[in-house]
């Protein structure tokens, strides 16, 4: 039922009849072969940053979504775009001038009061990313050589960069880490679930974060989290009907 009202303004306006209907939900752009765009974040903000040279390399791309939003403009409906979260739909509206309708990814809550009650908390601080140059994971060498020496610290992941992992190895074995910082790579997801429930501290180190399913996972499983700002936006976590996760006190 959803789906229909909202593919109702894609029926053709001359004929009505109905139109194949292609929804783009990874590019993070608005393409002309899209009906329907999901938007994690606008590709054009990390156009935004990157070298002269390389702004020239993107320019027939930015011409060709220049054009269709301007075309959007002219035919309002044409097109639908979904955004991640609040903060995006704005960065949207901001970047594109259009506005968007938020859907926000799901999420699972973790936490199982019946299941995991008895289990104890640990000094730990757990981190969940890909491993990415834009997540910042440097920062968390840097941030455990500062910290009490019976903390440990648990980044766990997959994909992204091999640069990055050689780059926190190095890191740790600068700040003579050992094994205070343990890197778990596609760590299957049961044994992320349980070391994420037995951490004190979930730290997310990405910064502008425009959604973090990671953060609201960590939420869920009762952890205090730390974050850069902005992050997702309070009227997110208001619009989570079950509280008793998120207030729960964790155990000393």
């Amino acid at each position: 039922m959803i789906c229909t009202g909202l593919c109702a303004p894609l029926k053709n306006s001359h004929t009505n009849d109905e139109m194949p209907i292609v929804i783009d939900n990874y590019s993070s752009s608005i393409f002309p072969w899209a009906n329907i765009s999901y938007i994690h974040f606008p590709y054009e903000n990390a156009i935004s940053k990157v070298s002269t040279i390389k702004k020239l390399y993107f320019l027939p791309y930015q011409l060709l979504v220049k054009k269709v939003v301007s075309d959007i403009h002219k035919h309002p409906g044409s097109k639908i775009v979904f955004a991640n979260s609040e903060y995006t739909a704005k960065t949207i509206k901001t970047v594109f001038g259009l506005d968007s309708i938020v859907l926000y990814p799901p999420v699972s809550m973790i936490y199982n009061e019946e299941e995991h009650i008895n289990i104890e908390r640990v000094d730990c601080v757990m981190t969940i990313s890909r491993f990415a140059e834009d997540k910042h994971l440097e920062l968390i060498p840097s941030i455990a050589e500062k910290t009490n020496k019976n903390i440990n610290f648990i980044l766990a992941g997959g994909g992204g960069s091999l640069k990055v992992l050689h780059t926190l190895n190095e890191t740790s074995e600068k700040f003579k880490l050992g094994t205070r910082l343990k890197l778990l790579i596609n760590y299957p997801r049961s044994e992320l679930v349980r070391t994420l429930i037995r951490s004190k501290v979930y730290l997310h180190t990405m910064e502008y974060e425009h959604f973090g399913i990671s953060i609201i996972e960590a939420m869920s499983a009762g952890c205090i989290r730390l974050y850069l700002i902005p992050v997702v936006r309070r009227s997110l976590f208001l619009n989570i009907s079950d509280t008793r996760v998120l207030n729960r006190p964790l155990k000393s």
